[in-house]
Formats: C-alpha cells, structure tokens, sequence
C-alpha cells in the first residue's frame, strides 16, 4: 500500500529543503532576503552556477556517452593553432546533425550551463578554415518579453514592444572554446553578429513567416541583437570597437531575477505541490504561455507555502550589451523608420580581419599559453569530482 503524506508534512520538508539547498549554493537567507557571496569575485558566480552545471551534465550522460570519439577531433591542440592564419568561417547548425552533436558538447564547457533558447533560432559554429578546427559557437533566440533595462533604454511602451519585438533576437550564446578562447577569439566572434551574412540568414530563415506566438507574418528585420553577461561585468563584452565602429555596446544591469538557483529536484516537488492543490499551473505548460511560465510556477509555488516571492532574486546583475546590426534601429523599434540602414554592416570575412590584428595577432605574441592546451584537457572543463561520469571515449584523446 502506497504510504500517503499528510500534504500539511509535505510542505513543511519542501520548505526546509528549499533554504537548505539555498545555503548549499553560498545563499545566506537575511530578512526574507538572498543574500549571495561577494559578486564582484567572478568564480563566487560560478560556484552559484556549480549545481546546475553539474547536473545539467549528468542530464546529459546519455547524450555524452553515444558521442563518437572523432568529434574531440574537432577541437585543436595549441600547437595547431597558426595565430596569423586563422580563417573564420560559420556554419549554421540544424537539429539531429553532427554539428548539433558538437555544439551541445561545446557548450558543456562552459562554466555556466547554456540555455537552450526557445522561439526562433539560429545556431552557429565558427570554424577555422586554415586547420578545420573548431573556433567556438554563436546562438540567437527569441528575447525575453519583459526586459525592463532593454526596454527602458529603446523607450518602449507595452504595445509598441509587442509590436516591434519581433526584430529584435538575442544572443544567448557566445565565446571561443580554448585554446581559441586564450587568444581573445571570444572578441572576434561576438564581433561576428553584427556582419552581413547574419542579417541575410535571418531574413532567409524569419522574414517572411508567420509567428507561432501571434499567428501575424510581422515580416521582421532583424535590426538589433542583445547579449547579457552571466558573469555581471564582461571582459569579453567590453571595448568591443573596430575601426571605430562599436560592436556592442553595454546599456544598463539586470534585476537579477531568475530561477537556474532553484535544482529540478525543488521543481518536481513544486510540480508535486501543485498537484495536491489542483492548481492550473501544474504541468500544465504550453508554448503560447510564454518564456516565463517557469517564473510563474515558482512563485505560485512559493505563494502556497506562504514563501517570499523575493526568493526568485539570485541577485546576479547582467550587465546587457546592445549589437546595433541597423544604424537606425532605434527609429525601427519606435515606429519612425520602416527601412533598416544597414550600410554599415561589413562581412564575416571583413570584420574577422579586423579583429584578428587588434586583438588576437597581439594577443598571441604577448601570451604563449595557447600553444600549451592539449584537447584532452577537455574533460576537466565538462565535469567536477561531483559529476564525473565513466565514459571510456574521453580515453582516446591525445
């Protein structure tokens, strides 16, 4: 016989297992507040991201362990690596692929665990033609609906958002995998969305589409792509300038509102607590009910266990950058223009010249460490002592 819990019980646990996993993270619980480490320390975020990244990789064992061992053939050694000859090239990525094998294996290295995007998307690997090796991975998606510093600085009301949002994607990833990464290369490829060929596999792919949301063909021109910084202030981001032409500019911090510091545990006790109390928002997701459902879940969640809904502030302020692909897409987004002005826009070729010898030629006689990353080195960017999974294809890289 199945042992019933009394629900009153039930939530009492939850309640203790929620601030117990928020002080597991480094969260201290102050006057109903979380209260994080100092966030000016880089690797204090990181480590709030620990469990996520670590179970977003044991999520991924099955993923990782069909994977054949001549993908890892796709990263490069630093000694095969010719600064003054990189060659970038992009290659769009489509489901169900190889591609999409190796763009899902680059983004487990990362620190911070990588959305999956949602809406429209295009994903991207960037190639280096002289050694056919992989430089790293670009991704834009559908952007927040609500997004108050974005919305702040375009000067958007809520029907004129809803209008015009649709021209607008956001980065949702972006970087150089090493040792690409050791020699700036993330400067070049978030250099790499604001160039022609974006803009034209947008149009081919959304310009002409009705859209799953509204059920409208808005026809939307792509004319301005955000980027928000995981890691509060970026050393990526910033100064991104070539030729006098600004690349990204930096616009104002979010809120710091979210829920990556909530564990899928914690949520399928919620989906388990919305059940007993027949509440709609229990598995009852739907694509029209927006990318916020999640946030909605838990703060229902939280509003039954009488839980303050300020425990959906992680409090980690994004810096987010604005890659202005039309000179005038601030008229664009605000009704004054119809036409994008995109003469400034050069090609992928153009501008990876030009951030090849401002960033990466230099960088490269100034800082020799990029000649001493072997690819086996890999494994230890994927998994922690916590996470480690027996995976015998790892065995073969040299």
């Amino acid at each position: 016989m199945k042992k019933i819990v009394n629900i009153h019980d039930f939530e009492s646990r939850l309640k203790r297992k929620i601030r117990k996993h928020f002080k597991s993270l480094g969260y201290q619980i102050d006057n109903k507040q979380l209260t994080p480490p100092d966030l000016s320390v880089k690797n204090n975020i990181r480590d709030l991201h620990a469990k996520h990244k670590e179970q977003t990789v044991l999520d991924s064992e099955k993923f990782l362990n069909r994977l054949p061992p001549a993908i890892y053939e796709c990263f490069a050694n630093g000694n095969e690596i010719n600064p003054s000859k990189i060659s970038p090239k992009i290659e769009r990525v489509k489901p169900g692929t190889f591609q999409n094998d190796l763009f899902r294996l680059a983004g487990l290295t990362w620190s911070v665990p990588v959305s999956s995007g949602y809406g429209r998307r295009l994903r991207f690997l960037v190639w280096d033609e002289y050694n056919n090796k992989l430089i790293g991975i670009f991704a834009l998606g559908d952007p927040s609906i609500n997004l108050k510093a974005r919305d702040e600085f375009i000067g958007w009301n809520k029907e004129t958002r809803e209008e015009k949002l649709v021209n607008v994607m956001d980065s949702y990833i972006v970087g150089a995998v090493p040792p690409y990464n050791k020699l700036l290369c993330g400067k070049l490829i978030s250099c790499l969305l604001k160039t022609k060929e974006v803009v034209d596999i947008f149009k081919k792919e959304y310009g002409n589409k009705e859209g799953q949301i509204s059920e409208k063909n808005k026809k939307p021109k792509l004319t301005l792509i955000t980027t928000s910084s995981s890691l509060g202030k970026s050393s990526i981001y910033n100064r991104l300038t070539l030729n006098s032409e600004k690349y990204m500019i930096p616009i104002s911090y979010t809120d710091g509102w979210g829920h990556f510091h909530f564990s899928q545990d914690i949520m399928n006790d919620f989906d388990e607590l919305l059940r007993k109390h027949k509440h709609k928002y229990y598995k009852s997701y739907k694509f029209r009910q927006g990318a916020n459902y999640k946030i909605r879940k838990i703060r229902a969640s939280l509003s039954i266990l009488k839980l303050p809904a300020s425990y959906l502030k992680h409090q980690i302020k994004r810096e987010l950058y604005f890659t202005p692909l039309a000179n005038n897409y601030l008229d664009i987004l605000n009704n004054k223009a119809k036409r994008p002005d995109y003469s400034s826009l050069l090609s992928i070729k153009e501008v990876s010249q030009l951030a090849l010898d401002r960033w990466v030629i230099k960088r490269s006689k100034n800082n020799k460490s990029y000649k001493e990353w072997n690819k086996s080195s890999i494994k230890k960017l994927i998994f922690t002592e916590v996470n480690i999974l027996d995976l015998p294809l790892f065995e073969s890289i040299k």
